[in-house]
């Protein structure tokens, strides 16, 4: 009963101006996050969110080298990322993720730019893994490379 009232009370005593500030903050908020989850090939959004807060993404693991399912993507994502989604399989949707709009425009976007960044790091046949190695091995030639002319022994 207390709470029905001050509900009423609220809706009563609130500008409209404040509720369509919020629901074009929301609106902003669901466009970024539905565009974003298309340049995320691994995820797929069947329909642009209305009327919520969040969406549900389809997980493509057959494009993920070493993610065994929607848990194990989200687990990983965290560890590796800070960033946290809901495990479809915690609601029914197995191989989906719930991922939340309701934040700060600018955090949503870090949020979906380090998502990015992990599917390329777990993608199949990932260049990114093959690129770190010749980056290695070219450090190590030049500090061997260093470390014969220090010593003037030629490579």
């Amino acid at each position: 009963m207390i709470i029905e009232g001050a509900v009423a009370q609220i809706l009563e005593n609130t500008k409209y101006v404040f509720f369509s500030k919020i629901i074009n903050i929301i609106r902003e908020a669901a466009n970024i996050c539905y565009d974003r989850i298309k340049e995320i090939p691994c995820l797929t959004c069947p329909h642009k969110p209305a009327g919520t807060m969040s969406v549900m993404a389809n997980l493509n693991l057959s494009l993920l080298e070493d993610i065994s399912d929607d848990m194990d993507f989200c687990f990983k994502l965290a560890k590796e990322e800070s960033v946290i989604v809901l495990s479809g399989c915690v609601v029914g949707m197995k191989n989906w993720i719930r991922i939340t709009f309701a934040i700060e425009p600018a955090s949503l976007e870090e949020g979906l730019n380090r998502i990015k960044a992990f599917y390329h790091r777990h993608s199949r046949g990932n260049n990114y893994k093959f690129f770190i190695l010749v980056m290695e091995v070219l450090l190590l030639f030049k500090l061997f490379k260093h470390l014969c002319s220090l010593s003037e022994i030629s490579p």
